[in-house]
């Protein structure tokens, strides 16, 4: 599978998710504004509260996936002949894709691994060339090719 491939998934997956949050958050607008006061003051004023706080937790969920996309439309398509920022390595235990954090996804089943540099794994791997073997938590990972 090319980086290309992946990472075109990668942002497609992260614009499902903004797009979703968009319309929830859109949805809790028309809820705040629809609300009107009623002779219950407290219960207004807690509803009122309620949407405000999910606001702004949907709020910072996207500001995180808008930083998560200009993180994935900063990775180098170049290959990549040692482990730099946007590489994709493939290990004995698994594929990295390095440059940013994340949960774990899969593409045509190859489960891929968003990874740090800034994480304890993903700062041994720096620098590191196909044949290496970086060892973390009494587990080997030697790098079979990187693109």
């Amino acid at each position: 599978m090319k980086k290309e491939q992946i990472l075109d998934h990668l942002k497609e997956k992260i614009n499902i998710n903004l797009h979703s949050l968009n319309e929830e958050l859109e949805s809790l607008v028309e809820d705040k504004t629809r609300d009107t006061k009623s002779s219950a003051g407290d219960k207004f004023e807690t509803s009122r509260e309620m949407i405000q706080q999910s606001e702004k937790l949907i709020s910072s969920r996207i500001l995180e996936l808008r930083k998560q996309m200009e993180a994935v439309n900063n990775l180098s398509l170049k290959e990549c002949d040692k482990i730099e920022f946007g590489a994709l390595a493939h290990t004995n235990n698994g594929v990295f894709l390095f440059g940013i954090g994340g949960s774990i996804f899969e593409i045509e089943n190859l489960k891929i691994i968003p990874i740090s540099f800034n994480s304890p794994l993903g700062n041994l791997f720096k620098n590191k060339s196909q044949g290496d073997i970086v060892s973390f938590n009494n587990k080997q990972y030697t790098i079979t090719n990187i693109q």
